[in-house]
């Protein structure tokens, strides 16, 4: 008879001992405060979200889900921005949960970072797999969510939280408080771009077409057009497509590029084009993004966040490091067509994660 090997029986935890367990697993994923919620996906595929703190959220707690990587989520940033200040003296907590889209993403690093920039007072938390957002409801993003005493008071997905959220907000913060005085309703600046009008995703895990990894396109006259239904013939070069010209290898979340004959042009689907990029560099030099809009350089109108002019009128983008880079705004429809160049790649090689259009 085989001997059995004894094996210690795993404790069952307690409820207290669980939470512990799990504010511990998380902690790293929040800024700005102890970790709230717990979200975890059952063995039925249902999402449930636990709370973190023995005596749940209290007051009152405004949760953004979004992506930083998208226009809209852009739009969202600015209302906070402006939320933050509104409501910092009437016990508002905002809590902000990305959803970390790319493997860069998803560091405490980048986080920071980004926070620096935005100068934003509020509570940060990595959301992987958007499990906090789905457990909670939320299942378009950009999405608000208000929580009091661990009760859900209202919710808004996609474009209804621009709309609706301040003003239930100004409900809530009223029914405590009927003769508050309140600010009008913020409306964000009409630069920034209300919705996304595309997405575009380079690598061989993230992208839908299910692009095998390793080089894509060898020669440089041969091209290969990425779009919506995968590789089509040139013939069927179409309203937001991409086409890939010299070589570049495919990676489970981006293409690279070290070709100074490579070169990418499409279609915009909307007025705001930006791009997420990464350099290789090695070097003092530094990877540039040639840009041409309908066979010319970019003209003043249309220089997004990120891009450059030179005094030889050339357009060009600087990738120094991987994030999200604002390339074009304002794009009439009649000049939407762009060529992307890669002259130096050869010495400062890059990656593109993907692209994101707005309008």
């Amino acid at each position: 008879m085989p001997s059995q090997k004894w094996q210690q029986k795993e404790k069952v935890l307690s409820r207290e001992e669980a939470v512990e367990k799990a504010r511990k697993q998380v902690a790293h994923l929040w800024v700005g405060s102890a970790p709230l919620l717990y979200g975890v996906r059952g063995e039925d595929g249902v999402v449930k979200v636990f709370p973190l703190e023995a005596a749940g959220i209290e007051g009152a707690t405004l949760f953004c889900f979004l992506d930083i990587t998208k226009f809209s989520s852009m739009r969202l940033f600015a209302c906070i921005r402006e939320w933050q200040r509104r409501w910092k003296g009437f016990g508002v907590t905002l809590v902000v949960a990305i959803e970390p889209t790319y493997h860069f993403l998803q560091t405490k690093d980048i986080l920071a970072r980004f926070l620096e920039k935005l100068h934003l007072d509020v509570v940060f938390v990595l959301d992987f797999g958007a499990l906090i957002a789905e457990g909670l409801g939320c299942a378009q993003r950009p999405a608000t969510l208000l929580m009091v005493g661990g009760k859900i008071v209202f919710q808004f997905g996609a474009d209804a939280w621009e709309t609706r959220c301040e003003e239930a907000m100004q409900v809530f913060l009223r029914s405590r408080d009927p003769g508050l005085a309140l600010h009008l309703l913020h409306v964000p600046d009409q630069k920034i771009a209300r919705k996304d009008s595309g997405t575009v995703e380079f690598g061989a895990k993230t992208s839908s077409n299910h692009w095998p990894e390793g080089v894509a396109c060898e020669d440089p006259k041969e091209a290969l057009i990425y779009g919506a239904t995968g590789i089509v013939h040139l013939h069927s070069y179409a309203f937001g497509f991409v086409t890939l010209q010299g070589t570049w290898f495919v990676g489970p979340e981006k293409i690279s590029t070290k070709d100074p004959k490579a070169e990418m042009t499409f279609v915009a689907p909307g007025r705001c084009v930006s791009l997420i990029a990464e350099t290789h560099t090695r070097t003092v030099e530094v990877s540039e993004i040639g840009i041409e809009v309908a066979g010319l350089p970019a003209s003043e109108a249309m220089v997004g966040e990120h891009m450059t002019l030179d005094s030889m009128g050339e357009s060009f983008l600087q990738v120094k490091q991987v994030q999200l880079y604002h390339m074009l705004v304002e794009l009439p429809q009649s000049k939407r067509k762009i060529k992307l160049s890669f002259k130096n790649s050869h010495l400062a090689p890059l990656s593109i994660y993907g692209m994101r259009f707005g309008d």
